[in-house]
């Protein structure tokens, strides 16, 4: 599977309209998590998986999942907190690559 994001290019002029870029790829192992940000707040999605292979993909609406951890209150706080966990690896690492590629950002504009 990939992540892919649409890019976001002001005054984009033909060749990069509805560009995207693949985010990253996960296999088997990686035991993938995705559309977590949709059990938690009804916004629009922030990517899109692509499988690159055949898969088995389980999902959970948001309603379900709210009422699944409504009724078991224990279960509940144990997929809120994974998802928490998640959303933190996920956030911490999305803050890395944002230094790195201000870094490399006024680098370039130093020497510019």
């Amino acid at each position: 599977m990939e992540v892919v994001k649409s890019l976001i290019i002001n005054d984009m002029d033909d060749e990069h309209m509805g560009k995207s870029k693949v985010f990253t790829r996960l296999d088997a192992k990686h035991h993938a998590v995705f559309g977590e940000i949709a059990l938690l707040e009804e916004q629009k999605r922030t990517a899109t998986i692509r499988a690159l292979t055949d898969c088995l993909v389980y999902e959970i609406k948001r309603g379900d999942f709210l009422r699944l951890a409504e009724e078991d209150h224990e279960l509940g706080y144990r997929m809120l907190l994974n998802l928490a966990k998640i959303i933190s690896t996920r956030l911490r690492k999305a803050d890395e690559d944002t230094i790195k590629l201000t870094t490399a950002l006024c680098m370039i504009l130093k020497e510019s």
